[in-house]
């Protein structure tokens, strides 16, 4: 019956560069890394450099140094995995907080105020996006935690530690990829909210006096389409792009 591993360590004590060489031939770097299993390289003393150090998945300053990565103890990688779990979660909060002061900002702007109700749709649909994120992450957390535990009964049953320092590699890997992940998303949220934060304010009043039009409003604040809403004598507010005029009316005609 064939036997796999979960780790390979590729390492020698020190020596000369000579002794080192074969650490440096090309079959010997290719084949390190095209390994389908994960490849912990420790050659040579902490000083000593080789190619296969730079194609490994880890490289280790020793021998010694490279077994002992190889075996962790539960408590460790349990530590390793909750400092892992909380830096996901706190990059998850600050993200969420940065894009709601962001939308926040952009909602008390003037010239938003008119459309304010599909600002807070986008607002909510980032919301829930995030929400999705952040619950994604955890649930995948949670299932590598799980596969985790049950890996670890099998080393407790069979003393196959070495299978610790395999899953933490994978796990390490996997955290990289999910953070890449979600902070994609939420840069592409981000940046569709500020494209449509453009298009509104093009789009708002501040853009049409700017282009020389006014806003007339009554005493109550109304704003005037038609001269049906005042009367001969009424105070009527001009607003115009810098500054605000107020006149009464003589005269009216349709």
């Amino acid at each position: 019956m064939q036997k796999t591993v979960d780790v390979l360590i590729v390492g020698r004590g020190g020596g000369s560069m000579e002794d080192l060489w074969a650490f440096n031939e090309e079959i010997v770097a290719r084949a390190i890394f095209e390994s389908k299993i994960p490849v912990i390289s420790g050659v040579g003393h902490e000083t000593d450099f080789t190619i296969a150090d730079f194609v490994a998945d880890v490289r280790a300053s020793t021998p010694s140094a490279a077994a002992e990565m190889v075996v962790q103890t539960r408590r460790e990688f349990d530590k390793h995995v909750k400092n892992l779990q909380d830096a996901l979660g706190e990059q998850m909060r600050y993200r969420i907080l940065v894009l709601s002061r962001r939308v926040h900002e952009l909602s008390a702007r003037r010239g938003f105020r008119r459309p304010l109700d599909l600002l807070r749709q986008q607002r909510q649909r980032a919301d829930e996006l995030t929400s999705r994120v952040a619950m994604g992450l955890r649930a995948r957390l949670e299932q590598l935690r799980k596969r985790f535990t049950a890996a670890h009964l099998q080393i407790i049953r069979f003393d196959f530690r070495m299978k610790i320092a395999a899953l933490r590699l994978r796990l390490d890997k996997r955290s990289v990829e999910l953070g890449t992940r979600a902070e994609w998303l939420l840069q592409k949220k981000r940046d569709r909210l500020e494209r449509l934060a453009l298009q509104l304010q093009e789009r708002g009043p501040l853009k049409a006096l700017e282009r020389g039009y006014a806003i007339a409003t009554d005493a109550a604040g109304n704003v005037l389409r038609s001269t049906e809403q005042v009367e001969i004598g009424d105070s009527v507010s001009i607003q115009l792009q810098r500054g605000k005029l107020i006149s009464d009316v003589r005269e009216k005609s349709n």
